[in-house]
C-alpha cells in the first residue's frame, strides 16, 4: 500500500515533507519511531478517501491535458522494485518512491523520442478539504522526491478540493531544491534510523511519545526568554478569560430570544441553534461495580492518566 515503507525500503517520498518541516500530520521523530519499528502510516479516513478518489483524479487530469495514464506495472524503468503488493522505484539503497501513476501527452507519444526523461511524467494525486491557489509546500517536497527517484524531469500535481473542484499544476524538477532534501533526508537515514538516534522533538506530541512518565518534583528553571513566553501565555489566558464572560452574557441574551423554538435568523440566515442532544444511555459504574463486582472487573480496563498542562 502506498506509502507503507518500513526501515528496509529507505525513505519515501511520503516522509521527505516531515524530514524538511513542512508536513503538519509526520514530525521527523514520528517517522523515525515509524522506521525503527518497521510500521506503516497509520491509516485514518482522508487517506481512504484519497485513495478512492485517485482513479477520478486521474480521469480528471487525463481528459483536461489530454494525456495518456501509465501505471507503474507498465513502465519500463530499470530502478523499479516489485515487493509484496506494492512497486517502489529505488534511486539508491535509501532513496525510494511510490508514485500514483505516470502519464505522458498525446502529442510526445505519438512523436519518435526515445528518451522516456522527455515524455514520461509522473502524476501526484491529492484531495482536500482547503482551498489553494497552489499545491501545499508537503505536495511539492513529496512529488520533487519522486521525480528525483525516477530520474525525470516533469510532473504534475493534481487535487480536487472538497470533493469537485478539480486543479493541477505543472513542476520541473528543481535540482537546488532535491540537493537540500538529498542532505536533510541522508542525514536522518545515517544518523537517526541507522545509528537509531531519535531526532530532537518538534511538538508536545513527539514528548509525550518519547516519555511516558514525568519525573515528579523536577522542576525547569526557565531562562528570561521562556520566561517572557510565560508573561505572554499569562496574559492572553487573562484576556480570554474576560471574553468568555462577555461571549457567555451574549449567548444567554439569545437564549431567552429564542425560548422554546429551535433557533434564531434574521432575513431567511439561520444566526444560531438552541437544541436538545438526542438521549443517550450511561452505565452507572458505581452501581455495576457494587452489584455485579467480577461483570465490572471482566469489562474493565486501565485508562492511562492525560498529562495535564496548567498554568500556575
Amino acid at each position: 500500500m502506498k506509502n507503507q515503507i518500513t526501515t528496509s525500503h529507505g525513505i519515501g517520498s511520503g516522509d521527505i515533507a516531515g524530514i524538511l518541516g513542512v508536513d503538519k500530520y509526520n514530525t521527523p521523530y514520528q517517522i523515525y519511531l515509524r522506521k525503527i519499528n518497521n510500521e506503516p502510516i497509520p491509516d485514518n479516513a482522508y487517506m481512504k478517501a484519497g485513495r478512492k478518489l485517485e482513479p477520478v483524479i486521474i480521469d480528471y487530469f487525463c481528459e483536461e491535458t489530454n494525456s495518456i495514464p501509465i501505471s507503474s506495472s507498465q513502465v519500463l524503468l530499470s530502478n523499479k522494485l516489485i515487493l509484496e503488493d506494492r512497486i517502489i522505484f529505488v534511486k539508491n539503497d535509501w532513496q525510494v518512491s511510490q508514485i500514483d501513476t505516470f502519464y505522458s501527452q498525446e502529442s510526445f507519444r505519438k512523436s519518435k523520442i526515445k528518451n522516456f526523461n522527455e515524455w514520461l511524467k509522473v502524476l501526484e494525486c491529492k484531495n482536500t478539504t482547503q482551498e489553494l491557489d497552489e499545491p501545499l509546500d508537503s505536495w511539492f517536497a513529496q512529488h520533487q522526491w519522486q521525480l528525483n527517484t525516477c530520474d525525470l524531469r516533469f510532473g504534475e500535481i493534481g487535487w480536487f478540493e472538497k470533493g469537485y473542484n478539480f486543479k493541477h499544476r505543472e513542476y520541473e524538477i528543481d535540482f537546488d531544491f532535491i540537493n537540500i532534501c538529498e542532505r536533510k533526508g541522508g542525514e536522518f537515514w545515517f544518523e537517526n534510523v541507522l545509528k537509531q538516534i531519535p531526532p530532537a522533538p518538534v511538538n508536545s506530541d513527539d514528548i509525550l511519545a518519547m516519555f511516558q512518565s514525568h519525573i515528579a518534583g523536577r522542576y525547569i528553571e526557565a531562562v528570561d526568554d521562556v520566561y517572557n513566553e510565560w508573561l505572554n501565555l499569562k496574559s492572553i489566558q487573562s484576556q480570554i478569560k474576560e471574553l468568555s464572560v462577555t461571549e457567555n452574557e451574549l449567548k444567554e441574551k439569545l437564549k431567552l430570544v429564542i425560548g422554546n423554538s429551535e433557533g434564531l435568523s434574521y432575513s431567511e440566515k439561520i444566526l444560531c441553534t438552541w437544541k436538545y442532544d438526542k438521549d443517550s444511555i450511561k452505565i452507572d459504574s458505581k452501581l455495576l461495580k457494587e452489584s455485579e463486582p467480577d461483570i465490572f472487573e471482566k469489562y474493565s480496563k486501565i485508562q492511562p492518566g492525560a498529562r495535564k498542562f496548567l498554568v500556575k
